[in-house]
């Protein structure tokens, strides 16, 4: 009797220990101690509200993760899919059916259309990608320094034709992206590929999961979206200075210039406390990247999306605890804005007040 209690007991033990030590050496990410920033709480001019709220939904049967949107001259909206589809949909938005356009054989991303009106698309998996008239792909970019890209991620484009993009991780792909922001890696890169020589050059590196990207007005800056860290810089392309443009309460993904002048910056979730309180726990975080992914989920499912003219400045806050969550993108197309996401299989639309639509940012010339 009491060999088979010890007997109990010490696979009681071993399981404890197994599920201890399995995760810690299965795991894949090998963290290091970094230093979080304080974090930017849902307080002043990001205080909570419900105004993203009363939208409504378009492009109902596109398919799963509508992750970026463009619209072409024709006033047409684009977006890319979770298994490689580009659709487009025709105006009235509400009524049109998708169309299949083409299929990356990988996941597209960000997409911009260039001054050919050719849609370029920063592919996770297929690199910096373009749309010819047939329909067939051209590589712009997909390895530096003979070392292949795996996660390319959001892009801009001059007016020169140079192609501003981001490089998210070089130790996780698109399809593991959960496992960087465990790691802290801070290996996100943003690159520009040069149109009239074919050549690409590495602007920044460093990064805590590089993200969204875009230029201004007279595009001598770029924004950047370092969304481990909780906040967007701003690089001097002039002096290559790099500086942080605003701090934020969530991470942020895409980015988008209005033609107002302002910049649209897409939160996907809260800023995350197992990202921040376990910065100093590489030996924690490690065994946490060696849990099953159904474990490693976001941990807050909010709606959030704001709008800050050049010098920082809140103009727009719109918030939702619930409905159209996990935003990866808003793009405004006259009155109207266009939410995208990984997280749902529709396109969110959502009217601005009028209210809205008149306010000056302190900068505007009306």
């Amino acid at each position: 009797m009491c060999n088979r209690s010890w007997l109990v007991t010490g696979c009681a033990i071993g399981c404890i220990l197994s599920l201890l030590i399995l995760p810690y050496s299965l795991s894949p990410v090998r963290p290091e101690v970094w230093q979080a920033s304080s974090a930017v709480t849902l307080n002043s001019h990001y205080a909570p509200n419900n105004k993203l709220a009363n939208y409504q939904l378009i492009c109902q049967q596109c398919g799963q993760g509508p992750e970026d949107i463009v619209f072409d001259d024709q006033g047409a909206l684009w977006t890319g899919l979770a298994n490689g589809d580009i659709v487009k949909l025709l105006p009235p938005y509400d009524t049109s059916q998708p169309q299949l356009i083409a299929n990356t054989s990988g996941r597209p991303l960000g997409m911009r259309f260039d001054n050919q009106q050719r849609l370029v698309v920063a592919d996770a998996d297929k690199g910096l990608i373009r749309l010819e008239q047939d329909n067939s792909w051209t590589v712009l970019a997909n390895e530096y320094q003979g070392i292949p890209l795996i996660f390319v991620d959001h892009l801009v484009i001059a007016n020169n034709g140079d192609v501003y993009f981001s490089d998210a991780s070089t130790r996780f792909s698109y399809h593991d992206f959960v496992l960087d922001f465990i790691e802290a890696s801070h290996t996100g890169r943003i690159f520009v590929y040069r149109a009239t020589t074919n050549t690409l050059e590495l602007l920044v590196d460093g990064l805590f999961f590089a993200n969204g990207v875009a230029l201004n007005s007279d595009q001598s800056d770029l924004y950047i979206n370092e969304t481990g860290r909780s906040r967007t810089l701003k690089l001097d392309l002039t002096s290559n200075e790099l500086s942080t443009f605003i701090d934020l309460p969530g991470m942020p993904d895409n980015l988008f210039l209005d033609d107002k002048g302002l910049l649209w910056i897409s939160l996907i979730g809260l800023n995350d406390p197992l990202i921040t309180q376990l910065a100093s726990y590489p030996m924690v975080r490690r065994w946490v990247g060696g849990l099953p992914r159904t474990f490693l989920k976001p941990s807050s499912n909010y709606a959030m999306t704001i709008a800050v003219d050049t010098k920082g400045n809140v103009v727009h806050n719109l918030q939702a605890d619930s409905g159209y969550t996990q935003i990866t993108t808003t793009v405004r197309n006259g009155n109207f804005l266009y939410l995208g996401s990984l997280h749902h299989n529709n396109i969110a639309t959502l009217r601005l007040p009028e209210s809205f639509i008149k306010k000056k940012a302190p900068y505007i010339k009306m």
